[in-house]
């Protein structure tokens, strides 16, 4: 007989005397990155990973309180371990590891409904930077304190038994149920290289220059038919995915350093999340929608974007077309981090509904993807144009805007009888929006949708971005930098990156990202998981 599943809420509330890793401030930048392992993830880790989470950074401080929440299901007590990493963010070198602490489940009094456990956990040296823990020692003989031992709050409640939907009850591995955790991310660097700018900020040009990567959590489970391995269409792609030969382990390490680079954290990334208990449901159904939306800009600027959807239906998109010279930036394998297994991917666009009254969601495939298309008439006709040559529209409600996704990717290579299923999960999360249309990659009406898209955005000229803002002391790249990305010699530096990459031989841990305790559908502080 199969173990009992649980629903559980893990919430990680503080830390306390935590060392220091910045000599400037006498304290550090700390955030969490939690390592889910279950049973079916030991024994398959490719096929079922670990489940991962992130919790913002909070600045300046070695007693930090996040207050961050992540909702499980399908999680056994037997077998299932919690590694808590607390780690300083540095963006210009290896994050340090502030100190380490694992949670067997087994171990845990209280385990059935409603039953919560709350408790402090030492965080052990073990992986911990000597330089950190020799600061922390100096800083604590200075102030004559006798403890310094670093401490995290954990709360971990059993919510009850895992009652997994028709069609569902097939899946084996642990899953992210909520919340809707999402995260910008923003590179100076690439910018530069790609001409996306934020606005203007003075007289550093060089911080002008933004390019953004997004990530949101989608309300899991993926259903299980979206299941899909890389394809070994050549040998150096088997090579990087197994990492066998000096070959494959030099691309495997420089695809998991561009990931990192992309999805980079530091003052600049913006967090939050979409409550969606239904409590927070009841706030705001359409709250996912409009999130997503904002990230693809309410189809402004005829953007197309790359994307994948990982196995715990983290959606990772960037922009993409013939314009990003940055040719990684368009490989699904970057977006996924190298993982061999992923849900789907492929490329979409948002396009706005003029007659938004009309609303057929379950024409949406092929022949009846055209067919919607009679029926209603799409961007174009009601946008205006702003100074800077973007199409502006004047009203922002999901139910005005069309998802058009399709299975465009090479690596992976998505089943296209698998569409249908992906457009009523893509539905069930996005609530509100007007429409999901997908669309096989070999599709003659997509190749034209896509032309349409590129041949207006030429027609636009070179556009600047408006993002957001970007501090000149959260950028990624040194003042030596700016004057050769102001000369156009950016490829200087992506060498400099490369070798300094390729030398060090690992990255700072990025679990994927979490939030503060939800207390309204959406607000900023919060995190993502994957």
């Amino acid at each position: 007989m199969p173990p009992k599943t649980y629903d559980i809420t893990i919430t990680f509330r503080s830390a306390s005397n935590l060392p220091i890793a910045d000599l400037g401030t006498l304290a550090s930048d700390p955030y969490v990155a939690a390592t889910l392992t279950t049973p079916v993830s030991i024994r398959d880790p490719e096929k079922c990973p670990p489940l991962h989470f992130r919790t913002p950074t909070v600045r300046n401080t070695t007693n930090p309180a996040w207050e961050c929440r992540w909702d499980l299901s399908n999680v056994t007590r037997e077998g299932t371990k919690l590694r808590i990493d607390v780690l300083d963010e540095d963006i210009r070198n290896h994050d340090d590891r502030l100190g380490q602490a694992v949670i067997d489940f087994q171990e845990l009094e209280n385990w059935g409904s409603d039953q919560v456990n709350e408790g402090s956990y030492k965080l052990r040296k073990k992986g911990a930077s000597k330089k950190a823990a020799v600061l922390k020692l100096c800083v604590a003989d200075m102030k004559k304190k006798k403890k310094v031992t670093a401490m995290i709050v954990m709360r971990i409640e059993v919510k009850g038994e895992t009652r997994l939907a028709e069609g569902f009850q097939d899946i084996k591995r642990a899953f992210t149920r909520g919340p809707n955790y999402w995260s910008k991310h923003f590179s100076p660097l690439i910018g530069k290289v790609v001409r996306t700018k934020d606005s203007p900020q003075g007289e550093d040009k060089a911080a002008n220059f933004s390019f953004e990567a997004n990530k949101l959590q989608l309300t899991g489970p993926v259903p299980p038919e979206l299941y899909h391995r890389y394809v070994d269409f050549a040998p150096f792609v088997t090579a990087y995915f197994s990492r066998k030969g000096l070959k494959g382990r030099v691309l495997n390490q420089a695809l998991h350093s561009q990931y990192n680079h992309l999805y980079c954290h530091d003052q600049n990334t913006e967090y939050g999340y979409i409550d969606n208990s239904p409590d927070g449901r009841k706030e705001d159904s359409n709250a996912l929608a409009k999130r997503f939306l904002e990230m693809t800009h309410w189809s402004e600027g005829y953007r197309i974007f790359t994307y994948v959807i990982t196995l715990d239906a983290e959606w990772h998109f960037t922009e993409t077309g013939d314009e990003f010279t940055v040719d990684l930036l368009s490989k699904h394998s970057l977006h996924s981090d190298v993982s061999k297994y992923i849900a789907y991917s492929g490329e979409f666009f948002i396009r706005r509904i003029h007659n938004h009254h009309v609303h057929h969601p379950h024409q949406a495939h092929g022949d009846d993807a055209n067919h919607h298309d009679k029926e209603a008439v799409y961007h174009g006709a009601d946008a205006i144009a702003s100074p800077d040559g973007e199409s502006k529209h004047t009203d922002h409600h999901p139910s005005h805007y069309e998802l058009v996704i399709d299975n465009d990717s090479g690596t992976y290579r998505p089943k296209e009888e698998l569409l249908p299923k992906l457009k009523s999960f893509l539905e069930s999360n996005l609530n509100g929006i007007g429409a999901v249309t997908t669309y096989h990659c070999f599709d003659k009406k997509l190749e034209e949708l896509k032309k349409e898209r590129k041949d207006a955005k030429h027609k636009e000229g070179h556009r600047v971005f408006r993002q957001r803002s970007i501090s000149s002391n959260g950028s990624s790249i040194s003042s030596s930098d700016v004057e050769e990305l102001d000369t156009g010699k950016e490829g200087n530096i992506f060498k400099r990156q490369w070798s300094k990459w390729m030398m060090s031989g690992s990255t700072a841990p990025t679990a994927p990202t979490a939030p503060t305790a939800p207390a309204a559908p959406d607000r900023q502080g919060g995190g993502t998981s994957s």
